[in-house]
C-alpha cells in the first residue's frame, strides 16, 4: 500500500477519507458555486467559473483605471505646492 500524508490528526483509513470528503469538502465546494453536488447520488459536476473570473478581474481593472485617472487629475495640483 503506498505511504499516505495526512495532517496530524486526520485517518488514512479510505472509508474516513471518503467520509470527510462528503460530508465536509464537497459541500463546501458547492456553496462556494465551484461545483454542483448531490449527496444522495454522490454525484458531483464541475461548474465553469470563467465567467465570475472574467467579471472579477474586468472589475478590478475598472478599479484600477478609475483610481489612476483620480491621481492623475492630482498630480498638477501636488506640483504646485
Amino acid at each position: 500500500m503506498p505511504e499516505v500524508a495526512t495532517r496530524p490528526g486526520s485517518s488514512a483509513d479510505p472509508n474516513a477519507v471518503r467520509s470527510e470528503f462528503h460530508h465536509s469538502h464537497l459541500p463546501k465546494l458547492a456553496t462556494a458555486g465551484w461545483i454542483e453536488y448531490d449527496s444522495e447520488t454522490k454525484t458531483v459536476r464541475y461548474k465553469s467559473r470563467t465567467e465570475a473570473i472574467r467579471s472579477a478581474l474586468q472589475r478590478t481593472m475598472d478599479e484600477r483605471d478609475r483610481i489612476r485617472v483620480a491621481y492623475d487629475g492630482q498630480l498638477p495640483r501636488l506640483g504646485s505646492r
